[in-house]
């Protein structure tokens, strides 16, 4: 009887894409609640790299290359740039939402203020 190893792959995905997400959302939560500069850009440093190796890993485990888990992991070094540009895209977002809401708010608060709507 042999292992079939292509079962393992799932595994090995599922295991390194929710081991990578917790440890982003664990490291992200942590550098809110750090109370120093340092400790916050390291804890967002190892957020913004662990969301990277999750998108990796989902994209590794989507491509027709990985057909066993020897496979599998290297495609996921080989992905790692996929996560650090859908990191970067993600951020870019954010980013640019909320210099926008913050021009907004403003607007809005010079508006009010000018028109006498604030007590």
């Amino acid at each position: 009887m042999s292992l079939d190893t292509n079962n393992y792959v799932n595994q090995a995905a599922f295991a390194l894409s929710v081991s990578s997400s917790v440890a982003a959302v664990t490291s992200g939560l942590a550098a809110a609640s750090a109370n120093t500069v340092g400790k916050t850009v390291v804890y967002g440093t190892l957020a913004f790299g662990c969301a990277m190796g999750a998108i990796s890993a989902v994209t590794a485990w989507v491509s027709p290359r990985s057909k066993d888990v020897k496979s599998y992991l290297r495609n996921v070094k080989s992905h790692f740039g996929y996560g650090s540009s859908g990191m970067a895209a993600i951020v870019a977002m954010n980013v640019s939402s909320g210099i926008l809401k913050g021009l907004s708010l403003g607007s809005t608060f010079v508006v009010m203020k000018k028109h006498g709507d604030l007590a």
